[in-house]
């Protein structure tokens, strides 16, 4: 506040008692007198109002003097009094030229979690601009969305020490508490409702306890500005003022992306766990066994002809076994990338190839499109409407009999018809098994939301993610093949291999669909080694090509050659291609709370946790000095 009285004096037509003044002086006489804000008794007599303008006269002479900031002030000299929630700012970042900040409303109290974990209280200071109506606060900058627009914008401060968690409580919480509320998402897999629970049984149990909806705002308000910065939209990013964690959530995605996105910063990462120098078969000379296998040992293709359809003559069967370049030619880096599906899924319309979110998540059936369906007969082929207000059948006993056999049956097997059955102590059968089943099986019906199929994650063979993206209706190849795409555009690098538990079958999509495709010239689709010892041996496409460790030496970057414990030297696979399935292993723990979520906080969640494991990977590579120097 000193600084910004004395930047805002340093102009010409400014006054010579600010509003900056005038709040100081009672920052300070709240600070010397404790005992007008506080219940408990205090000793010794207070200093009164003459001491208050002594410090509050001299003050700003003395930090002038000895050169101090608000920050270094030695702790001898400091007095213990409410933190101050104030801007860093103390010129307007949008005027040309330099323009002074001034005082623009009262001095507020609020109420703060600080990093001890314990409630507190803290002066809440707003500065502005009178040219741009700009309005400073401590965490975002709200200012009219055109210079005479009635409507504003928000931008946020990226480097704030607090974070605005309730409008209507006006309740501030200490960045630090959102960081230890990270950590708790990412090892110990804890939701917005369990984290606010550990707080409010352990810490907070006899002060303001801290409510789902403010630690799901904490969590949106932080990882908001995290993405933001990975992504380099800092001068981009503009949300409307005060919004709800929904509103900021879906303002976010509207930059970042929503359904699939790609981890920033990971498509341009190297190291020793996911890439090597091309190799050529010559590097595997020294191996006894290695390029002794004959080449029809595996299956290999001499007639690529006998295949048939678009395999037959096509370049893809040229250039297996590839010379060793020249000497002066310079190496290149091989990297592996390995993806596979997931199922986390969350709520989508009921209709049968729909889409769409939800109206009304948390017991709607349709979407926007569809929402006339509420009033529709449930059967798929009746088309009726419906018997009367809540039901979802016509009045055809027939149809009332499959929704009541439905709901006995599905309805019980939710968590809450579970624990109603536990309550009551009486048996309960979750494979209880309905006299209409066959009758529901062939009629289908809307009873309740459908769900998306799963999600497809890619990695680099370290463990590093780089992309995901939704399947809606089935993990078919053409949808991979367009995440792929999307991933890994033309334009930019792609990877040598791509380890997919279905690689031969994405990579006949591909050649069938163009035989032209970049794909065939710049990358390997392999099959992942636990999933291809399933796949069958009559399969000469998938033997040939997608072999993840062939033996017969045509493929040197799969297969390399290192020294056992015994100085043997021995064959082993070039690159790790389970990192897929420990991936997905990591992320069961959030299935339950994914399953829950909104479309939109799904795509944040996922954004978000995506964030955190590839920089988990970095640090892990970094810190086994795994990393490749100037690459």
């Amino acid at each position: 506040m000193v600084q910004l009285n004395r930047n805002q004096r340093c102009f010409l037509g400014q006054p010579q008692e600010t509003g900056w003044e005038k709040d100081l002086q009672e920052l300070i006489h709240a600070a010397l007198h404790p005992e007008e804000s506080s219940t408990e008794e205090l000793e010794g007599e207070p200093p009164g109002a003459g001491v208050t303008a002594h410090v509050s006269e001299g003050l700003t002479q003395i930090l002038a003097i000895l050169d101090w900031d608000t920050v270094h002030i030695p702790s001898q000299l400091a007095f213990s009094a409410y933190p101050i929630l104030c801007t860093a700012h103390i010129n307007c970042v949008f005027c040309p030229g330099p323009r002074p900040l001034t005082w623009h409303e009262t001095v507020t109290i609020v109420p703060l979690l600080g990093q001890n974990l314990q409630w507190g209280k803290a002066h809440l200071i707003v500065a502005g601009c009178r040219q741009c109506r700009a309005v400073y606060y401590v965490d975002h900058v709200t200012r009219p969305r055109t210079p005479h627009s009635l409507s504003r914008v928000q931008h946020l401060e990226y480097e704030t020490p607090f974070l605005h968690v309730s409008k209507t409580e006006n309740i501030w919480v200490d960045r630090r508490v959102a960081q230890f509320q990270e950590a708790a998402i990412f090892r110990f897999k804890a939701s917005w409702q369990g984290f606010a629970d550990v707080l409010n049984r352990s810490l907070l149990r006899d002060s303001l306890l801290l409510r789902d909806a403010q630690t799901h705002k904490l969590f949106v308000e932080h990882f908001t500005r995290r993405l933001v910065v990975a992504h380099g939209l800092e001068n981009v990013f503009t949300c409307a003022p005060d919004p709800s964690a929904d509103n900021m959530t879906k303002a976010l995605l509207g930059f970042i992306g929503s359904n699939q996105g790609i981890v920033p910063g990971s498509l341009s990462h190297v190291c020793l766990d996911c890439a090597h120098q091309k190799r050529s078969r010559s590097d595997n000379v020294e191996d006894p066994q290695l390029g002794s296998t004959p080449d029809d040992a595996l299956g290999e293709v001499d007639d690529p002809g006998a295949l048939g359809g678009a395999y037959a003559g096509h370049p893809l069967w040229a250039g297996l076994h590839l010379p060793a370049p020249a000497p002066e030619v310079t190496q290149v880096w091989v990297r592996m990338a390995v993806m596979d599906g997931k199922t986390l899924t969350h709520r989508i319309c009921a209709m049968d190839r729909c889409q769409e979110p939800l109206v009304g998540y948390k017991s709607g059936r349709f979407c926007h499109l569809h929402l006339e369906n509420e009033n529709v007969c449930g059967i798929n082929t009746c088309g009726r409407p419906i018997d009367g207000e809540g039901d979802v059948t016509c009045d055809l006993p027939a149809h009332v009999a499959i929704h009541r056999a439905w709901k006995q049956r599905f309805g019980r097997a939710s968590f809450q018809g579970v624990r109603h059955g536990i309550k009551k102590g009486g048996p309960w059968d979750p494979d209880i098994q309905p006299d209409q089943e066959d009758a529901e099986t062939d009629l289908g019906h809307t009873f309740r939301a459908r769900r998306t199929y799963c999600v497809q994650a890619i990695q680099w063979a370290c463990g590093m993610s780089i992309g995901w993206g939704k399947c809606y209706e089935v993990e078919s190849v053409s949808q991979v093949l367009q995440l792929v795409n999307f991933w890994f555009p033309p334009e930019g690098p792609r990877p040598a291999f791509i380890v997919y538990d279905n690689a031969c079958k994405l990579l006949a999509h591909i050649v069938t669909q163009n035989t032209h495709d970049l794909w065939l010239t710049t990358t390997r689709f392999v099959v992942d080694a636990w999933h291809y010892i399933n796949h069958r041996s009559t399969d000469r496409l998938c033997r040939e090509w997608c072999n993840p460790a062939p033996l017969n030496g045509s493929q040197p970057d799969l297969v390399i050659l290192e020294r056992d414990g015994m100085g043997q030297m021995c064959a082993s696979r070039a690159f790790n291609t389970e990192v897929a399935e420990q991936f997905n292993a990591w992320m069961d723990g959030f299935e339950s709370q994914l399953r829950q979520m909104t479309d939109f906080n799904f795509d944040f969640f996922l954004h978000s946790v995506m964030l955190l494991y590839k920089e988990e990977v970095e640090q892990r590579v970094e810190s086994k000095q795994r990393s490749i120097p100037n690459y």
